[in-house]
């Protein structure tokens, strides 16, 4: 009996413990105005809103409804995870949205089914990491967790090594309405705003402060520790033909760490 009471008080303290975190992570999202039919429509509109007092202004208007790039890194919640500062997991019962312009991520509940259901707005400084799943896992980090100047932006780890060299991506996004001055693009039909990204890389030596690397095989050297300049200096020689992209970075890294 003692055995099963302590198993009770244990279950209370974990969940009331889940359900602290949980406060201390969210914002409440309003999600009442009248010109929001659903969360659905929200994601074309960019009409999440939060409240008056944290500063979330929304696109409201565009200038056609053909508008190009998104506002998020993936138009719609999708399944994922959430680990806080206090290394506290929130998984399993949400789902999560990542906004690139402001990097913010919103957060909802699987089983709020309702037309217009409660959307989180997540407390970036209470945020350590978190994952979203599209066609794979993807781990976003806070970018404070490498530079302690940077308390607004959200790397995604494209490779990680703790005691070696990490790779990361960083996406920042800016929406571009038409500008009808550019009578090229009126004349050819192409009037549309446009979300816009800006994507950059970065390399970090045992967690510390990245070092932007691109995609000029002279310059990658530079973003590396002195002793591994050499090595990368090989590497871009022995694989001259290669494409020079993403999974090109990628490798590059795999190999430094090997």
């Amino acid at each position: 009996m003692h055995r099963i009471y302590a198993s009770i008080q244990y279950t209370k303290y974990t969940i009331m413990k889940t359900l602290l975190s949980i406060l201390a992570l969210l914002f409440l999202v309003a999600t009442t105005n009248a010109q929001t039919a659903s969360i659905a429509a929200n994601l074309k509109q960019a009409g999440l809103r939060a409240g008056l007092n944290n500063g979330y202004n929304t696109y409201q208007t565009y200038t056609s409804d053909n508008v190009k790039g998104s506002q998020f890194f993936y138009p719609g919640f999708k399944d994922g995870s959430v680990i806080t500062t206090n290394n506290e997991v929130i998984t399993g019962l949400y789902q999560f949205l990542f906004d690139k312009v402001r990097q913010q991520l919103f957060i909802t509940a699987k089983a709020d089914k309702r037309p217009q259901p409660e959307v989180l707005l997540a407390e970036k400084d209470q945020i350590k990491s978190f994952t979203i799943t599209t066609d794979r896992e993807h781990t976003f980090v806070a970018a404070r967790n490498y530079d302690p100047a940077n308390t607004n932006d959200f790397y995604e780890v494209l490779k990680k090594d703790d005691s070696g060299y990490s790779l990361l991506k960083l996406v920042k996004t800016t929406f571009e309405k038409m500008d009808y001055k550019d009578l090229q693009k009126v004349k050819r039909g192409d009037i549309y705003d446009e979300f816009v990204d800006k994507v950059s890389y970065y390399v970090s030596y045992k967690s510390g402060k990245p070092q932007e690397i691109s995609f000029k095989k002279k310059n990658m050297p530079k973003a590396f520790q002195p002793d591994k300049k050499a090595f990368v200096e090989n590497y871009t020689d022995m694989h001259g033909t290669d494409d020079v992209d993403e999974q090109y970075l990628i490798n590059l890294v795999f190999a430094a760490n090997n």
